[in-house]
């Protein structure tokens, strides 16, 4: 719960105890970019969203800053290790629909598979979300009939209501 984390790169006034100079500066925004973005996965996975806004401005400004060391793409490949999940497929799955661009533009890959083998558009569509699912369709990359889990996309569409009615007709 250190304080010194949240401040943004080359913004402390010395007492960190490292040596300053530009080559500290590079890493520390590359260390930094590294941080933020595992601050983002560490929300989406306990779905603490208030806060999020906050860190995703500070990482969008690290990004727009350049610099030779800054990744572009910092959420690129950032993924839960247990279940596969990206911050965007938890955005898309709690409906956070003001998310879903920002993260996309930060490097969150629309075709990335979680561990179940679904992507962002099979959670939208499991999840009923139709707003995200219209944003994300607009989406270059995304293919509606890629194969997920047992069915594609628009299969599970349509046919999750026709077995929900199964199973409560006799």
């Amino acid at each position: 719960m250190s304080t010194a984390g949240r401040k943004p790169p080359g913004a402390g006034a010395g007492g960190s105890g490292k040596t300053a100079g530009a080559p500290a500066r590079q890493n520390s925004a590359g260390a930094s970019g590294r941080d933020i973005s595992q601050r983002i996965l560490q929300l989406s996975q306990k779905g603490d969203w208030p806060p999020m806004d906050q860190v995703i401005k500070s990482l969008e400004k690290l990004v727009a800053a350049g610099g030779e060391d800054v990744n572009p793409q910092p959420l690129l490949g950032l993924a839960d290790h247990a279940t596969g999940m990206t911050p965007l497929m938890y955005a898309v799955k709690e409906n956070r629909t003001s998310f879903v661009d920002r993260l996309i533009e930060l490097g969150c890959d629309v075709t990335a598979r979680n561990n179940d083998n679904y992507n962002a558009l099979h959670v939208a569509s499991m999840f009923s979300r139709e707003e995200i699912v219209k944003l994300l369709l607009a989406k270059k990359g995304v293919d509606i009939y890629a194969p997920g889990g047992d069915f594609s996309v628009l299969q599970d569409g349509v046919n999750r209501p026709i077995r929900l009615h199964r199973r409560v007709l006799p």
